[in-house]
């Protein structure tokens, strides 16, 4: 029995799914060991984990289900409708982009929500570098009306990790999501198979040219194409990867 932190009632509590368990098998390249989940904290280690990031002290059933609906569809979508349902918005010979003209746009919105509400409530010291203060109330409130609000209201980008086909693999790298400001607004930093959410929780706008690439219902969802080579979330994992690469050759 324990306290569900969505509901807050008192329950018997589940072993819930951080990440859904979609996105951990997807990393799996070899079927005799689990994924590495990689930390972006310095003091962090990469642990392999056969059942995925979970949590027993977070959720009771009745609301452990609600999460269902919005991670089989986030799943779909991203592992795998997207090759199929993206189309390339190029400059001068680069792609830039993408553009999805089929997908629900709420729906996913409440997908990226949920992981961002769950990171935010365990305890799980994966996630403990990203906190939204007093929005954490309201995202939970969203969450509980299977609402995600108006587009303003915890305001979602996509990015989509672009990289040469020998790393595909560091593409897919569980990281640590992370809080932080974009000149000076609050936004939290997602992570998950290939691609990164931004979640702005702040009452002032998006600067300018990037409210125009949030998720908003009525218009295609777009995804930013960042190089993962070079990228600072790449560099920051770089002394983990490095004290991982010495545990292993020892």
């Amino acid at each position: 029995m324990g306290i569900c932190q969505l509901c807050r009632e008192e329950s018997v509590l589940v072993r819930a799914h951080i990440t859904p368990l979609a996105f951990h098998r997807h990393m799996q390249s070899d079927v005799t060991l689990a994924p590495v989940v990689v930390g972006s904290a310095s003091d962090s280690f990469p642990l392999r984990r056969p059942g995925g990031l979970y949590d027993e002290e977070l959720l009771c059933d009745p609301c452990e289900k609600r999460f269902g609906p919005w991670d089989q569809y986030g799943a779909e979508c991203l592992l795998q409708r997207f090759k199929g349902d993206a189309q390339p918005i190029v400059f001068k010979g680069e792609t830039i982009a993408y553009q999805i003209n089929n997908w629900d746009e709420e729906k996913f919105r409440m997908f990226v929500l949920s992981l961002l509400w769950r990171a935010v409530a365990t305890t799980n010291p994966v996630f403990g570098r990203v906190t939204l203060g007093p929005y954490a109330e309201r995202l939970r409130q969203a969450i509980l009306a299977s609402n995600p609000g108006s587009a303003d209201d915890f305001s979602v980008i996509v990015c989509r990790w672009v990289t040469r086909p020998e790393n595909e693999k560091m593409a897919l790298a569980q990281m640590s999501p992370y809080t932080w400001k974009l000149e000076g607004i609050n936004m939290s930093k997602l992570f998950l198979g290939g691609f990164v959410f931004y979640v702005k929780s702040d009452r002032r706008p998006y600067p300018r040219g990037l409210a125009e690439l949030m998720l908003y219902s009525g218009r295609p969802v777009y995804a930013i194409a960042r190089e993962l080579e070079g990228s600072k979330d790449i560099i920051a994992m770089r002394p983990t990867l490095e004290r991982y690469a010495a545990y292993l050759k020892r």
